[in-house]
């Protein structure tokens, strides 16, 4: 009995060390995926839990994305009002003046300057 004890104490501790040593997710976004997500949130093809994977996730491989990213993130905060059907697509997530600063982004995305990397 004492053996199966310390098995499972090592293995649950082995678990938590795994765990606890792990980094948080983080999401390869290229810009054709980026911009595809934010063409499918303006046009209203986005789930609301969808747009919210895709805002939470930070865009370590790509710094410019990330800022663009940060944009969502203020727009999402100031301009959202997440009215939704019943499969969850939304019947509007942002409000006129939202959807007007996504389109800019997305113009913003059009004309990225020069990648670096």
């Amino acid at each position: 009995m004492s053996i199966i004890f310390f098995a499972s104490l090592i293995i649950v501790l082995v678990v938590f060390l795994v765990l606890i040593l792990l980094k948080n997710p983080i999401k390869r976004v290229d810009e054709a995926q980026f911009k595809a997500s934010l063409h499918d949130v303006i046009h209203g093809n986005m789930t609301t839990n969808q747009w919210l994977v895709f805002l939470s996730l930070p865009i370590k491989n790509d710094p410019w994305l990330e800022k663009l990213r940060a944009e969502l993130l203020v727009i999402d905060d100031e301009h959202s009002i997440r009215v939704v059907s019943q499969s969850d697509i939304p019947l509007s997530m942002f409000s006129q003046r939202g959807v007007e600063l996504l389109r800019e982004v997305l113009n913003k995305l059009s004309k990225r300057p020069y990648k670096d990397f």
